[in-house]
């Protein structure tokens, strides 16, 4: 020191020193080990997520793509009325015509059916009731006039039609006329009286009962 005193010498206290001692060693059980992601694996996922977005996209463009496309059709169409349809649409609207056609085509046909069922049921309205007569057909009588007459009235009766002939020279003018009490009896041309110009030889008048059964009947034949 400054003052004199002599230096003591000092010595270092002497090193601690910690003696660890060991613990007994027990076994641990073995862990599996956590190995990480492959690297393939996570390129993998990210490629399939990558291509489902994109797919996504995609889709979602060409729905939109399509909607603009059916809207402008529809807009075209409703502006445009008198433009052709498509293909589809007119073998449609075709195959419907063709249908209706063919069903009309049907009623007609069953119409006609119908229209003829009442033609024939008119028909059997109408058509005289035949009764059975005892006598047989009646043959052909013939009128022959009195000396110097130019008329003759016969009677007599028909069952369906009976025929009278009279001799006649050329050219002659001919008539006649039938009564029966219920207007049955007429000539074949459905009057009850009839006229025309002789031929040489005979000629025919025929008379036909609309009623059925024995009619009586007055016929008047005048020739000149």
């Amino acid at each position: 020191m400054s003052d004199g005193t002599p230096l003591a010498l000092v010595f270092d206290a002497p090193e601690e020193v910690t003696v660890i001692k060991p613990f007994p060693f027990v076994q641990q059980p073995l862990q599996p080990s956590r190995q990480g992601v492959s690297p393939m694996f996570a390129y993998l996922a990210i490629g399939l997520f990558a291509l489902l977005i994109g797919g996504a996209v995609v889709l979602w463009l060409k729905s939109d793509q399509s909607a603009s496309t059916v809207k402008s059709e529809v807009a075209n169409m409703a502006s445009n009325p008198n433009e052709p349809k498509s293909n589809t649409e007119q073998d449609l609207l075709s195959q419907k015509k063709v249908n209706l056609q063919d069903e009309q085509a049907l009623l007609e046909k069953e119409k006609q059916k119908l229209a003829d069922e009442r033609k024939k049921l008119e028909a059997q309205k109408n058509k005289p009731v035949e009764t059975t007569s005892t006598s047989v057909s009646q043959p052909t009588a013939r009128i022959n006039f009195r000396k110097g007459s130019v008329q003759e009235t016969i009677s007599g009766t028909v069952a369906t039609e009976r025929s009278f002939v009279l001799r006649a020279k050329s050219g002659q003018y001919l008539s006649a006329s039938v009564g029966s009490g219920n207007g049955c009896v007429v000539f074949g041309n459905g009057s009850t009286s009839t006229s025309s110009t002789t031929i040489k030889g005979d000629n025919r008048l025929t008379l036909v009962n609309n009623c059925g059964g024995q009619t009586s009947f007055s016929l008047t034949v005048y020739i000149r």
